[in-house]
């Protein structure tokens, strides 16, 4: 049922950021099928708007989710196309990875806003 898991996390863990796909639950590979795009040059942005809507919601249902990068990194992309068999017309974005959080990392409100961030005609 879940076999491309073990291999999702063997062959697409060549940096840092992906160590959670061995113990994650469930992980989702967004993907963009460029040819059914309508805008094909900003499929990343609607990739990214589409990661952090499920982002947000996995929140919001009290689970825990990272994001994975994958663009932009072409031996990920590489692999990520290779294990799933992916036609050439359709990219991988990232993998979503979804579970229960861990004791002491629930979700919960943190301030970062920072007035100094702000910028007024110039930086």
């Amino acid at each position: 049922k879940f076999e491309r898991m073990a291999v999702l996390y063997e062959k697409s863990c060549t940096f840092a950021e992906n160590y959670q796909l061995e113990s994650a639950p469930v992980a989702i590979v967004l993907v963009a099928n460029i040819k059914r795009a309508y805008y094909k040059s900003v499929w990343q942005q609607d990739m990214g708007a589409a990661a952090e809507n499920m982002l947000l919601e996995a929140c919001n249902l009290g689970l825990g989710a990272l994001w994975n990068g994958v663009a932009t990194h072409k031996e990920v992309e590489d692999k990520i196309t290779e294990i799933f068999k992916l036609p050439k017309d359709v990219k991988p974005y990232c993998i979503i990875t979804i579970g229960y959080p861990a004791d002491g990392w629930e979700n919960k409100y943190m301030d970062k806003f920072d007035k100094t961030r702000i910028h007024y005609e110039e930086y």
